[in-house]
């Protein structure tokens, strides 16, 4: 897996560096409510909340190009789609890893 690069994103993205980080401050606190939204929702059989929380949690980090994030994501939504969500604690858990992995490589 290659290392994620803020400046790489920025420059496709026509973002100064600055303009970047605060988008991906802004994405790593609203990943970590969409996690908890995820995990609340299936913990209550809400299987369309939890599917809502995943898709806007896959599309924020594909658009910041966070493939890792938003192929765990994808993951999430297929598990919610078919009712089989025996593997949702460990991807969750996966994701929360990743994004702190990303949050670092941010600061």
């Amino acid at each position: 897996m290659a290392p994620y690069s803020m400046e790489m994103v920025a420059a496709e993205l026509m973002l100064t560096r600055e303009e970047m980080k605060e988008i991906c401050e802004l994405y790593f606190a609203d990943a970590e409510k969409l996690i908890q939204e995820c995990e609340v929702a299936s913990s209550r059989q809400d299987y369309v909340e939890a599917f809502k929380a995943a898709h806007a949690l896959k599309g924020a980090a594909a658009n910041l190009r966070m493939d890792t994030v938003a192929e765990g994501a994808q993951k999430i939504e297929e598990l919610l789609q078919t009712r089989q969500t025996e593997e949702m604690a460990e991807l969750l858990y996966s994701l929360q890893q990743e994004i702190g992995r990303l949050k670092n490589a941010c600061a």
